[in-house]
């Protein structure tokens, strides 16, 4: 059992692999082009547009640092894009397996083990390119602020950390909190939504259109249910309940809502699944 889910992982991964190092090949490329590009501009500004030695500019406009530049559409562009297509894998793990060639999905449904371990596998995949992504974006920071740092003149940058740029920039707000309670909210909420949307896929697969129709409703089920402690704390009951109260209902909410996932998602698998 252990060991064919290990083998499923390993095809998995290794199926979207070179794909996936496509993307990162292709954000640190663009990331790093779009630093030097920041950097080489405002250097020729001070220049040639201001006709201000460096530290002339910077006792009129001030210091500046990555942080003010690492908001840049080109550098935050990549890392959005790798987001949104890790967002399609969740569909394209799963269907693949059915329109690829030959049908792939038979030879993975006849394996003489749990059919289980195909959806662990698959999960187990989702998160392994996720967090991939989040730690290559924090092993590349410190080379496009070395970057920036070396172009730009010491009188005009301002110093500033690897932590600075987390706290002070949106997207990598959102994508790594530093707080450990926030990450972990983060990301067991994100493994949640992928856990509900792989019941979306296999309510589809297996009964097709009414499947489709079925997933549907569970969605809009899962999403309402989810809201019912904000929805009585603001209408049936206002301001009944403290903050702190509605968290640990939602989170309990959620907690339901996983586990019913995947106890249909088991059973859909193992009893309703067609090729």
């Amino acid at each position: 059992m252990k060991h064919s889910f290990w083998k499923l992982l390993h095809y998995e991964v290794d199926r979207f692999s070179k794909i996936y190092g496509a993307m990162a090949l292709l954000t640190l490329v663009v990331q790093w082009v779009s630093t030097v590009w920041m950097a080489k501009g405002l250097v020729e500004r001070i220049e040639e547009e201001f006709r201000l030695s460096p530290f002339a500019y910077a006792d009129r406009f001030g210091k500046v640092s990555f942080v003010d530049y690492s908001d840049n559409l080109f550098f935050l562009a990549p890392v959005a894009l790798c987001a949104a297509a890790l967002l399609l894998y969740v569909f394209l793990i799963w269907y693949r397996d059915w329109f690829g060639k030959n049908s792939f999905i038979y030879r993975l449904l006849m394996l003489p083990a749990s059919r289980m371990n195909i959806y662990w596998a698959k999960l187990g995949t989702i998160l392994i390119f996720v967090f991939g992504l989040i730690a290559f974006q924090l092993v590349t920071l410190p080379l496009h602020l070395f970057t920036f740092n070396s172009i730009l003149p010491v009188e005009v940058r301002s110093p500033v950390t690897i932590a600075q740029i987390l706290m002070r920039n949106d997207l990598f707000q959102l994508l790594t909190p530093l707080r450990v309670s926030e990450f972990f909210f983060l990301y067991v909420l994100g493994t949640a939504i992928v856990i509900i949307l792989f019941t979306f896929i296999l309510f589809e697969r297996s009964y097709r259109l009414r499947g489709l129709i079925a997933g549907g409703l569970y969605l809009l089920g899962t999403a309402a249910f989810l809201s019912v402690p904000s929805w009585l704390n603001d209408t049936w009951v206002p301001n009944f309940f403290y903050n702190n109260e509605i968290i640990i209902m939602e989170c309990m909410a959620g907690l339901l809502i996983v586990s019913v996932s995947l106890w249909v998602s088991s059973y859909l698998i193992r009893y309703k699944i067609s090729v």
